[in-house]
């Protein structure tokens, strides 16, 4: 990684063959590498300024775009739909982080932006989960002509009834969780080149706030208690709470390591476990994550390792 980042700090032309290189890669063989065609962009900008930051994913996304036009296969246009809407958004959030330097607030704004799409699809849709359920409808026949064998309909229909309640929110989680990962690598690059070790510092101190934590403990009530269209929508903007609180959550796990000796094998074993135990691994993750606010469990850890 610290050869990638050299390579894109070498100039704005390596930065932009990087940013829309990675993002043909992301489009064609390794969906992944998006998050750091997004890296590029955030790491150009935090290192350089907006101005540049926006020359580059200006740049880079209009040569996905004419490469796309030019051969017409759909892998390079989904990824040049992809950049078009991707970059704006990070190039937006590094500017956050530029001028505020808190990853905090960076986060924050990241959830707010998801919270935004989510409350979007209330307004313009009278039923957002009854939409999705059209379209995910329309997979059943779609499966049956390639020969996948469904052997009870019904339970089928009944279990994307039920998904489709959490459709927006899960979208608007994973969405945020991207771009908050894409952020995060950008500035982890440029620590890199700049100044080794600032990033890890900076994510094992990340504290979102009280007042993001009340929010998201007030959006528990409405989503188990209430039914309808009230409880839908706090639960779809509650999925999207617990991606803002996991990263919390795991800066906690992070601290916790780097006090009681620095052994990278915990975190190897953190990170296997909540793959293991998902999703309820990032569901106590996120919920340490809300609660280290209040308890301020880093400040326990040095009493302990005294």
């Amino acid at each position: 990684m610290r050869a990638i980042a050299a390579f894109i700090m070498r100039g704005r032309l390596q930065a932009i063959v990087a940013a829309a290189g990675l993002g043909l890669l992301g489009g064609v063989l390794f969906p992944p590498a998006w998050l750091l065609s997004g890296g590029v962009v955030g790491l150009v900008t935090l290192a350089q300024g907006p101005r540049e930051g926006m020359l580059n994913a200006f740049a880079a996304t209009t040569l996905v775009v004419l490469l796309s036009l030019l051969v017409m296969q759909p892998v390079l246009q989904a990824a040049a739909i992809f950049m078009l809407l991707w970059l704006p958004i990070v190039w937006v959030l590094s500017i956050v982080l530029y001028q505020t330097r808190s990853l905090a607030m960076t986060l924050l704004v990241n959830a707010l932006l998801a919270g935004a799409i989510v409350l979007t699809a209330y307004v313009l849709l009278d039923d957002p989960a009854q939409w999705w359920y059209s379209q995910t409808e329309q997979l059943l026949p779609v499966m049956k002509q390639a020969g996948m064998d469904i052997p009870d309909e019904a339970a089928f229909k009944a279990n994307m009834q039920e998904a489709s309640q959490i459709m927006t929110g899960t979208l608007a989680a994973f969405v945020s969780l991207g771009l908050a990962l894409t952020i995060l690598i950008g500035r982890w690059w440029q620590s890199v080149v700049t100044r080794p070790g600032a990033f890890g510092e900076e994510y094992r101190n990340l504290r979102l706030g009280s007042t993001a934590a009340v929010i998201a403990t007030l959006l528990v009530l409405p989503a188990w208690i209430t039914t309808g269209g009230i409880g839908e929508m706090a639960t779809n903007l509650l999925l999207v709470a617990v991606v803002l609180f996991l990263f919390q959550g795991l800066a906690l796990g992070h601290a916790a390591v780097k006090q009681f000796g620095n052994n990278q094998a915990w975190l190897v074993m953190m990170y296997v476990v909540m793959v293991f135990t998902m999703p309820y691994g990032l569901l106590l993750a996120a919920v340490l994550g809300v609660l280290d606010n209040w308890f301020d469990f880093r400040a326990r850890f040095r009493n302990i390792a005294r």
